[in-house]
């Protein structure tokens, strides 16, 4: 009888240390993948960050896509979280001055790396091609509001451009227009062409091409006055990051327009978040959302 209660006992004890164990092994089996996650996108920021700011002369639009290339080759499977640090560190320091140096950027590579997290798990936004730099844009805003704003690091007027909200005929220019009426829908049927040629993930297909054509305008880039050369990059970028969502949410056909109406938010949103990391994502994410809110049953938007 005392044998019978001493193995009952055992059997209980046993029992439980098998369920922690168990119950162990699930934890690590979700937190090791998602720490992972989290550390590429935090790592990644800095890398970005430091290489648009502080190495040759990427600029921050030529950063992110290399970088994005580059993890296609080496780590394919953690492109997402790495394009999401790539982009939320593409933040100006200097005129505008939005993330002064490589030591406040931990602030919006933390956040970025909490919101994907999120994101990922639920597929969030899936198809929208602008979703992974609209983290970035939400990490810098919420970094900014935080931490940096009310600090004094960086003023609250930032956020209008610092008095370029009063100058919409410099914004607005016919040639300014011209250039990005031609350069994002060329980008983004190049991006959707590129993705379903190779068969690369989309944001791996956005920034090959994003690559090759803001690498062409640098070429020229010397005998091209300098805001040409950012007015061009910012339109490839809006245009890639329009290509690269699913066909299911944006159909090739609908490529052109759907980067035309993401023209009409980068004139509107045009003295807003001046080097603000993820604006040209958040742009071609609002540009998609419109577009899709716009034709919600049978596709087309003139019906």
């Amino acid at each position: 009888s005392h044998d019978d209660e001493s193995f009952r006992i055992w059997d209980v004890v046993t029992g439980q240390e098998e369920d922690r164990r168990m119950d162990w092994e699930e934890t690590m089996q979700w937190a090791t993948p998602h720490a992972i996650q989290f550390f590429a996108v935090v790592v990644t920021c800095f890398y970005s960050y430091c290489l648009a700011h502080f190495g040759p002369e990427f600029g921050v639009q030529m950063a992110w896509s290399f970088v994005v290339c580059l993890a296609s080759l080496f780590m394919p499977k953690l492109v997402e979280p790495i394009a999401v640090g790539a982009i939320a560190g593409m933040s100006s320091n200097n005129d505008p001055r939005v993330i002064p140096n490589a030591m406040w950027i931990t602030f919006p590579a933390i956040v970025a790396g909490l919101l994907w997290l999120p994101m990922n798990d639920y597929d969030l936004f899936k198809g929208n091609g602008g979703r992974y730099g609209m983290v970035g844009f939400l990490a810098t805003n919420i970094a900014l509001l935080t931490v940096l704003m009310p600090s004094d690091i960086i003023p609250f007027h930032r956020y209008t451009g610092d008095g370029a909200i009063n100058r919409w005929d410099h914004i607005c220019r016919f040639l300014l227009i011209m250039r990005y009426l031609f350069c994002t829908p060329l980008a983004g049927l190049l991006t959707r062409l590129t993705k379903i040629s190779t068969g690369h993930s989309d944001i791996t297909s956005g920034a090959m091409a994003s690559l090759l054509l803001i690498s062409l305008v640098f070429l020229v880039g010397d005998d091209v006055r300098k805001n040409y050369v950012h007015d061009v990059t910012s339109a490839i970028t809006i245009g890639a990051f329009i290509g690269i969502s699913d066909a299911t949410v944006l159909q090739t056909t609908h490529v052109p327009l759907c980067c035309v109406l993401g023209v009409g938010w980068r004139l509107l949103l045009g003295p807003f978040f001046l080097g603000f990391a993820g604006k040209e994502a958040f742009i071609s994410f609002t540009a998609v959302a419109t577009f899709k809110a716009l034709t919600p049953r049978n596709d087309t938007i003139f019906a």
